[in-house]
């Protein structure tokens, strides 16, 4: 078994490729630790994922709480094999706050974050038991869900057993 922690897509990518090409039947564990992804790390790893897992074996451990667009990364991984501890929580919340400039920057910026934060919902949606309309309403109350539910919801197929 190979562990890997994903925060950096680079990094993810070389491995991954090297272990395709060294020991593809061999399990990879992801484990995704201390802090949230920047949304376009997400993006990148949710597309390097999608590359790979039908080649791998990979599963996913969250070992800490973190916002739902992080997860958002490791969605292509089948639910069977994503896990998270039993105290596991995952924040819900727009992408609002990183407009810096003059006007018409921080529209450009407000438009380009909208489509981020809408191709990151429909990750969501499609990947879980969540309708469009409960997350945008989960994300306007800055909602948070915990392991059981997060597992009732599709996000994990389990615990991870310590």
């Amino acid at each position: 078994m190979k562990i890997i922690n994903p925060s950096d897509p680079g990094s993810l990518y070389l491995a991954l490729n090297e272990q395709l090409t060294k020991a593809p039947d061999e399990r990879i564990v992801l484990q995704l630790g201390e802090g949230d992804l920047h949304p376009y790390q997400a993006l990148a790893i949710h597309d390097i994922l999608d590359g790979f897992t039908a080649h791998l074996d990979i599963h996913v451990e969250m070992l800490f709480d973190s916002c739902a667009f992080t997860w958002c990364a490791i969605s292509t991984v089948p639910v069977e094999k994503r896990t998270c501890l039993p105290n596991t929580t995952l924040s819900f919340s727009s992408l609002g706050g990183w407009h810096m400039g003059d006007a018409t920057n921080m529209l450009i910026s407000g438009k380009h974050l909208a489509n981020i934060e809408d191709r990151l919902v429909a990750i969501i949606v499609n990947e879980t038991q969540m309708d469009q309309a409960t997350l945008r309403l989960m994300m306007q109350e800055r909602r948070h869900l915990h392991a059981n539910e997060l597992i009732e919801n599709g996000f994990f197929g389990g615990a991870v057993h310590v």
